[in-house]
């Protein structure tokens, strides 16, 4: 089934990386293993309750069971970055999908068509970027995102 889905679309905002071999081929290899980092608190240094705590310590040992590494991590996550990129990540797909429904309905957009926040985004994010991101030029944002690089020029 993946290997009939997986890949590309016309009109897809990104995608994942092409598989390297058939993924029906996997089935004939093991897996690597793999190097698993393990957080028992969030971003914020919030631990979870203790049912979801049970839940992450016995994946950790079913992970470990079939021969991975687990770790315990605590990673640094630069939250006031990660909240610009969400944001221009979602205003550029958000932007997109309101010029393809546009481009569909052969209008332009007003107010009426959308509630006021998504309204606000649509034109905050401007109609040059709402225009290159429907002819699909990808990889501009979200190639970016992925280098830690979003600014809110396309």
């Amino acid at each position: 089934m993946l290997d009939c889905t997986a890949g590309y679309e016309p009109g897809d905002p990104y995608t994942a990386p092409s598989p390297a071999g058939a993924f029906v081929d996997a089935i004939d290899r093991p897996p690597p293993r793999l190097k698993i980092a393990l957080m028992r608190k969030d971003h914020r240094g919030v631990k979870p309750h203790a049912e979801c705590l049970r839940a992450i310590d016995g994946a950790a040992k079913l992970c470990q069971s079939l021969g991975h590494v687990v770790e315990e991590a605590d990673p640094s996550i630069d939250l006031v970055a990660l909240r610009q990129q969400t944001a221009t990540i979602a205003a550029a797909n958000t932007a997109r999908a309101l010029g393809l429904r546009w481009q569909a309905l052969q209008r332009e957009p007003n107010p009426d068509d959308i509630e006021a926040a998504t309204w606000a985004v649509s034109q905050a994010w401007g109609e040059s970027h709402r225009c290159r991101v429907c002819r699909g030029d990808r990889g501009d944002t979200h190639g970016r995102a992925k280098d830690g690089g979003i600014s809110h020029q396309l």
